[in-house]
């Protein structure tokens, strides 16, 4: 089964924390929010991941990469299949223009 992590937002509310980091690699106990998920969503048989992103998308794609990789913070291996989705048109984007 698949599961799909939207992670594209600009994560305004959290700009004075973290500006140059997407929100989803905010560190909670020394690892990424996302880093997390994906290891909560692998114990519980979920190894096939969507990633949408959008905003320093970059950040989340190169610590992650295709899943199959290490850990930089835990050197344990991921152990799940990302496949990314890029927003091209960004979801703060898209709500003003349908307005």
């Amino acid at each position: 089964m698949k599961v799909v992590i939207m992670a594209g937002g600009r994560g305004t509310r959290i700009s004075s924390i973290a500006r140059d980091i997407p929100k989803p690699m905010i560190k909670i106990d020394e690892k990424p929010v996302l880093e997390h998920e994906i290891e909560c969503l692998r114990e519980q048989g979920f190894t096939e991941l969507i990633i949408t992103v959008g905003h320093l998308g970059n950040v989340i794609m190169d610590y992650f990469g295709d899943g199959s990789g290490i850990s930089p913070i835990t050197r344990k291996p991921f152990g799940v299949h990302i496949t990314y989705f890029v927003e091209e048109i960004l979801w703060e984007m898209q709500v003003h223009y349908f307005k």
